[in-house]
């Protein structure tokens, strides 16, 4: 069961779903997930993820067809993490209501909660990147060949990708102009 308003209570948040049959970008207006065009059906969710700048839920369906929940809440301000910027799909903008439809030459939209400018087309996605230090012996461990023989020591070894969570979409790559979610 899907419970959003344990993690965001009133506040309004991004939500991107992947359903059977689309994938869709909405929002959380602190009581319901709205979609542009249909109602969510949590028996349709592949994934879910509902975010803002300070945290991310997620929701994957497993094989077994419930639904696994992981929450990520943090700032990035460890210097363990990194931002990152995805061109988000679409090349023309066009004024729907609350909502900006975006459309390629190719065929096919995303509906984004915002109104985006008609005239720029760059809309990104902020994702924030998680890395670790994997801790290798250090010390005697070389001397033996024998690495439980050696010495652990902290950020020292390679370092390794963790987590990631999705945190906004800009209207550039360098996150300095933020996009507001038209609830």
């Amino acid at each position: 069961m899907v419970d959003i308003q344990k993690s965001f209570g009133g506040d309004i948040a991004w939500a991107y779903a992947v359903f059977y049959d689309s994938v869709r970008v909405g929002y959380w207006n602190g009581a319901k997930l709205r979609f542009h065009g249909i109602e969510f059906d949590e028996g349709n969710v592949q994934e879910l993820r509902v975010f803002d700048a300070n945290r991310e839920l997620r929701y994957v369906r497993l094989p077994d067809d419930t639904l696994a929940e992981r929450c990520l809440d943090d700032t990035g301000k460890t210097p363990d993490a990194s931002d990152l910027y995805y061109a988000v799909y679409g090349e023309k903008n066009t004024p729907a209501g609350v909502w900006t439809i975006r459309t390629e030459a190719r065929g096919g939209e995303l509906a984004i909660p915002a109104i985006l400018d008609e005239k720029r087309s760059d809309l990104f996605l902020k994702v924030r990147n998680y890395f670790q230090w994997n801790e290798v012996p250090v010390g005697r461990a070389s001397e033996t060949g024998n690495a439980d023989d050696g010495d652990i020591k902290p950020n020292v070894g390679a370092l390794s990708f963790r987590d990631y969570r999705f945190v906004g979409f800009f209207t550039d790559g360098k996150g300095k102009t933020e996009v507001k979610i038209n609830a």
